[in-house]
């Protein structure tokens, strides 16, 4: 199990990276510039290191949160209410919710045998 020390070294190393990577695509001088203070405060300055990591995954908890509410609105949206409509409108009556008969009761002829019993769940 990794301890938070070794966590926050990790997210440090991420954020390195992930500038590195960012200066290497956009050739945008000041990220190398940041690169290399995030990885120089890692080293030298723990404190400093421990809060930038702490930010690191606060800024995670939120994107997440953010994300997951638009995902999740999208696939409603877009998968599931087309698909509720498009059932309503070609099964009109599937669950017998308008049913004028007396009773609800169905007669079920069956005549129960050994398998039946087996894997009932």
């Amino acid at each position: 199990m990794k301890t938070d020390q070794s966590k926050n070294l990790e997210a440090l190393l991420v954020i390195v990276t992930g500038f590195l990577v960012l200066y290497f695509v956009f050739d945008i001088k000041i990220l190398l510039y940041v690169a290399l203070a995030v990885g120089l405060i890692s080293i030298l300055i723990k404190p400093l290191a421990f809060l930038l990591a702490k930010a690191w995954y606060k800024l995670g908890d939120l994107l997440g949160w953010i994300v997951s509410k638009i995902v999740l609105s999208l696939m409603f949206y877009v998968l599931l209410v087309p698909l509720a409509l498009l059932h309503n409108l070609f099964n009109k009556n599937a669950m017998q919710l308008k049913n004028t008969s007396k009773s609800m009761w169905k007669l079920r002829e069956h005549t129960y045998a050994e398998n039946d019993f087996k894997n009932t769940w």
